[in-house]
């Protein structure tokens, strides 16, 4: 959003690198384009400042992703289910857990979207305050378990049984889904 159109251009012309027109890019159905049509009727001061303020929240979004890649960095996972230690995941920021169970509970329950915020902010508090617990979330099943919170895929309910899920969670999904432009960037 720091750039105009035709800034962003000319930086791709003055190193011969081409461009594809994305009709997305004029559909105020996203943020991204009412954001710039906002910025672009504001006054330069103005603009100016609430870019500062829109790159700090961005900056804010790349560490809380990097906090709760670090957390599966330091799992246990393997085909079954994924074991974080319950004292790492409690001296994470609220953000970042949020996030570390939003992508634990699609990654193991197979889910395209993402659950209920409603739905994960219990999930969260409850993992973060409590002894024992065991809930299930999106298809998943997280649960306290010898000092580690646990994410599995949730057993198949009765009614299910004649069309289960597929046998093992998609971990490998957890990095997309906790995927941030700023750190692909950098390389992290």
């Amino acid at each position: 959003l720091a750039f105009g159109r035709e800034e962003l251009r000319d930086e791709l012309r003055g190193r011969s690198i081409g461009w594809i027109e994305d009709p997305s890019n004029r559909s105020d159905k996203f943020e991204r384009v009412r954001m710039r049509e906002l910025a672009a009727r504001m006054e330069r001061e103005t603009s100016e400042r609430a870019l500062r303020v829109m790159n700090g929240l961005a900056g804010m979004r790349a560490a809380v992703i990097a906090e709760a890649r670090a957390a599966v960095e330091a799992a246990e996972i393997d085909e079954r289910q994924a074991r974080i230690p319950v004292d790492g995941y409690r001296r994470m920021g609220k953000e970042a857990r949020l996030r570390l169970l939003e992508a634990l509970v699609m990654a193991a329950g197979g889910g395209e979207t993402p659950p209920r915020r409603d739905a994960l902010d219990r999930l969260v508090n409850r993992a973060s305050e409590a002894s024992t617990m065991g809930m299930t979330l999106g298809g998943a099943w997280i649960r306290l378990e010898n000092a580690c919170l646990t994410v599995s895929r949730a057993p198949p309910r009765q009614a299910d049984a004649a069309n289960p899920p597929p046998s093992a969670p998609m971990w490998e999904r957890i990095r997309d889904l906790l995927a941030d432009p700023r750190l692909a960037a950098l390389g992290v």
